[in-house]
């Protein structure tokens, strides 16, 4: 194992271990008060309008997904921590034509290029190995 698969696979199993706490932490307000609004106006000016096929890498336990979805927009979110996106199901499940959420890794996508019209990534960056 390299010294940077070694690095994601810490990275992964931290994230996998912190869904339960991640939602109710301050910076992962997005759908209340002047959050939500400051989150809107980011989307709207960078974003194509909806309906559009988003990719949402990094996605967590979905909670920028689940806002994109309810704006109309198509999203598929990617993680490699399953205990993140295990809450990200969960809320999937109560909603019609909800995001899909699947192991995925921010590095190297499951998916052909040009697959998406926009991609997300909040909160993902500094996570990332060999990023260039």
């Amino acid at each position: 194992m390299t010294n940077s698969e070694s690095a994601q696979a810490v990275v992964t199993e931290y994230w996998s271990k912190a869904g339960d706490a991640y939602d109710v932490h301050p910076t992962s307000v997005l759908h209340t008060g002047e959050a939500a609004g400051l989150w809107r106006g980011i989307w709207a000016s960078g974003l194509p309008n909806p309906p559009a096929d988003v990719l949402d890498v990094g996605t967590g336990t979905g909670l920028v997904a689940m806002e994109l979805w309810r704006l109309g927009y198509r999203v598929t979110g990617v993680d490699l921590a399953e205990g993140m996106l295990d809450f990200a199901r969960a809320k999937a499940r109560q909603v019609q034509n909800a995001p899909v959420f699947a192991v995925g890794d921010a590095v190297s996508p499951p998916f052909p290029e040009g697959s998406f019209d926009a991609i997300t990534a909040r909160y993902v960056l500094w996570t990332l190995r060999n990023a260039t």
